[in-house]
């Protein structure tokens, strides 16, 4: 759960709902955490392949072969 980027807490409050394929108590709640941790993710891979394509596209406007200036 950790490698899937889940906080030690909310790791430690979905571990009742992942125990012996039964779940104790009222998993609602602990799943739409976990749902929204996988959504923030999701945010942050658009946000940061976005960022990459416009990188790539200053680069392509010709800058990667222009001479460095050194300061």
């Amino acid at each position: 759960m950790f490698h899937a980027g889940l906080s030690s807490d909310v790791v430690r409050d979905v571990l009742p709902c992942a125990r012996d394929g039964h779940p104790r108590g009222d998993c609602a709640e602990l799943l739409t955490r976990v749902r929204q941790v996988r959504d923030e993710l999701k945010r942050q891979e658009e946000n940061l392949a976005e960022r990459r394509r416009r990188l790539d596209a200053y680069l392509a406007d010709g800058y990667e072969g222009a001479p460095q200036r050194t300061v």
